[in-house]
């Protein structure tokens, strides 16, 4: 690991908190991401890893404050919800979603996973198995601390001992509590035709368009929905992180704790509208920061949803989620070096040009 120190500029979604901050390294950084439950809830997204810095960050009282636990404690925009810094202990650390440039400096080697046992199913470690070559250990717990492991994790009899959850429902929510609702399987109604434009993982986005409302979010034979990961700039600015896994639901199968019809405006949520697409809007919680849903007024009833906030049997939640094969927005991935990792399992070139 580096042992000098670089400046990097970093700035949330909406840019209302804009600064310098000096990261404790001047060219590669050694980083072992968590994968565990909690994490997963505060964030939306499959993992959290920082970039250590040197000292408490200008402007800090600007930022909302959420306390995971009496040593860790999140300071996201109160704005639009990224996650900025975090604090453990006396150690502060920057996230790198939101540092800004065409590619992340000081960069990133990964060099294992911890708290993998957490997801039930490995998680984003399924996808993310090496790195420059060398296979990733992946620890139970703690990194260092707890056991490996085994490559053939999970086994049948792992996955039959993941978390209970409904057939009929499956339920998700923030870390703090403030959001919670739950989808339903496929049905009639998630059948009929919508005019939602294709997401970026199926077409390019200039060829978004949907005029025959064909139901692109319906997989494994209209039994499951179709999810991704995504790399554009916006997503990683406002969730704070260098990828986003989204699964894609019709509205009419989301519902409230009370069977209510879908409320993007329920609990502690909180709704900002794009700057740069019209009608585009994201919705997060006010108190944890977790980000929550993506969605478009132009959009005919198909909303997008963090797959961290998901209480399934494992992260990936593959009894009721089928992923894209393609990273969506490779061509504004900051964390190059990760996109290129992804490419055992994953399709990570951008589209043709016409």
């Amino acid at each position: 690991m580096s042992q000098g120190t670089s400046t990097v500029h970093v700035s949330c979604y909406c840019g209302k908190y804009v600064a310098n901050v000096i990261v404790n390294a001047d060219s590669t950084i050694q980083k072992i991401p968590c994968h565990c439950t909690s994490c997963r809830r505060w964030t939306g997204g499959l993992y959290v890893y920082r970039l250590p810095t040197t000292q408490e960050p200008l402007g800090i009282q600007r930022l909302t404050e959420y306390r995971v636990t009496p040593l860790s404690t999140k300071y996201f925009c109160p704005d639009c919800g990224s996650h900025i810094f975090g604090k453990t202990g006396q150690k502060w650390g920057v996230s790198p979603g939101v540092v800004d440039g065409e590619e992340l400096q000081p960069s990133v080697e990964i060099v294992g996973h911890e708290f993998v046992e957490d997801t039930g199913d490995g998680g984003f470690t399924s996808w993310l198995t090496h790195w420059g070559g060398k296979e990733l250990p992946r620890w139970k717990g703690e990194a260092h601390e707890s056991e490996l492991l085994p490559p053939e994790w999970p086994s049948a009899d792992d996955n039959q001992r993941n978390q209970d959850t409904e057939d009929d429902k499956l339920w998700a929510g923030c870390h703090c509590g403030g959001v919670a609702f739950y989808i339903t399987h496929p049905n009639e109604a998630s059948r009929q035709p919508r005019r939602a434009p294709f997401p970026e993982l199926m077409v390019p986005g200039d060829k978004a368009e949907n005029p025959e409302g064909q139901t692109w979010w319906l997989q494994a034979g209209g039994t499951k929905y179709l999810a991704g990961l995504c790399t554009c700039r916006s997503c990683c600015k406002a969730t704070g992180f260098d990828i986003q896994a989204w699964a894609f639901v019709p509205e009419c199968n989301v519902f409230q704790p009370n069977g209510e019809p879908l409320d993007v405006n329920a609990g502690t949520l909180k709704k900002r509208y794009s700057e740069k697409i019209d009608g585009a809007y994201r919705c997060f919680c006010g108190t944890c920061g977790a980000t929550v849903f993506w969605g478009s007024d132009n959009r005919d009833g198909v909303v997008d949803i963090s797959v961290g906030l998901f209480k399934g049997k494992g992260a990936r939640v593959e009894d009721w989620l089928v992923f894209g094969k393609r990273v969506s927005y490779v061509q504004e991935a900051t964390n190059k070096k990760l996109v290129q990792e992804l490419g055992r399992h994953f399709t990570i070139t951008g589209w043709p040009k016409a």
